[in-house]
């Protein structure tokens, strides 16, 4: 699955439409008109409020389904404490080490001045910390009872088989699904000491998706073993 890029807007670059990345020593100021900048942001609402002050952040998300465009816009559209603005025209990602003379021709290009509008972008560092959550069961059940169990949860989850590390009777097994809160991956291992199974299990993610996946497993192995 694709990560989501997210880049922070230069409130004193210039104006446009058009999104630019130079180093710090190929920055201009090419403001032409500070008032239309309320008429023109690209997070602007109709009336001036107290939210016009926060930051402004570009959110950029290569998704490969529509299922995880569609966890993207549930998010973008439920969380009380930002404003999200569709961007309307032309907008592009533009890199130049001639940045002058490209906005020079932009502007000439354009009806109006108050049409165009350029962002500087500057680099976000949007890393999240990985949450992981791990839990070990001791079963007397057999292996093949285990690996049913999990097959069900498989299923049940729609999960996806990433790595099979070895082949053993109590092999590793590495799978990625989805939850209500997002992508978890998760893998289980077996171990046997007098005749006891422990099957250790390993859930990683971001946000609240590994919890989410651990209750899941937990009741569903508490159901099935």
């Amino acid at each position: 699955m694709s990560n989501g890029n997210g880049t922070a807007l230069n409130e004193n670059a210039g104006k446009g439409s058009s999104l630019d990345t130079r180093s710090d020593s190929a920055r201009h100021d090419h403001s032409h008109d500070p008032a239309s900048d309320e008429t023109h942001s690209l997070s602007q609402s109709e009336n001036d409020s107290e939210d016009d002050n926060r930051q402004e952040y570009l959110v950029a998300v290569d998704y490969e389904n529509d299922a995880e465009r569609k966890r993207i816009e549930y998010l973008l559209s439920n969380r009380s404490d930002i404003t999200v603005e569709k961007l309307r025209g032309l907008v592009r990602l533009v890199h130049t080490e001639t940045f002058d003379e490209f906005y020079e021709e932009l502007s000439a290009k354009v009806d109006d001045l108050n049409h165009l509008r350029v962002n500087e972008l500057s680099a976000v560092d949007v890393t999240p910390e990985e949450k992981h959550e791990r839990f070990t069961i001791e079963t007397e059940v057999s292996r093949e009872k285990v690996n049913w169990a999990f097959n069900t949860i498989e299923r049940k989850r729609d999960a996806t088989l990433e790595d099979r590390e070895y082949e053993d009777e109590y092999g590793y097994h590495q799978y990625v699904t989805t939850t209500k809160s997002g992508t978890a991956r998760y893998s289980y291992e077996m171990t046997k000491h007098e005749g006891m199974v422990y099957v250790d299990v390993h859930i990683w993610g971001y946000g609240g998706a590994p919890e989410t996946l651990r209750e899941f497993i937990e009741n569903e192995l508490n159901y099935a073993i």
